[in-house]
């Protein structure tokens, strides 16, 4: 059940990552192990590319998920 969850979450935290450049899909299967880490994550792009996006899933899919998401713009 447990493993269900998990994917389901997993699932839901990358619905709203849309793309098929193979680097796009290589960087967003390592989104659930990112995660995972306790490190910081410095998320870089142009505007309008997705990093906020990215940040979410990163954030929904952490142990702090429970924790309210607040993005920071360092433009």
């Amino acid at each position: 059940m447990e493993s269900l969850i998990e994917r389901l979450r997993n699932a839901q935290a990358l619905a709203k990552l849309v793309g098929e450049a193979p680097a796009f899909l290589n960087a967003i299967r390592h989104v659930p192990e990112v995660a995972k880490s306790e490190a910081t994550a410095l998320i870089t792009g142009e505007t309008g590319t997705g990093k906020e996006l990215v940040a979410r899933a990163i954030h929904y899919l952490s142990p702090r998920s429970g924790f309210p998401f607040v993005p920071v713009h360092c433009g």
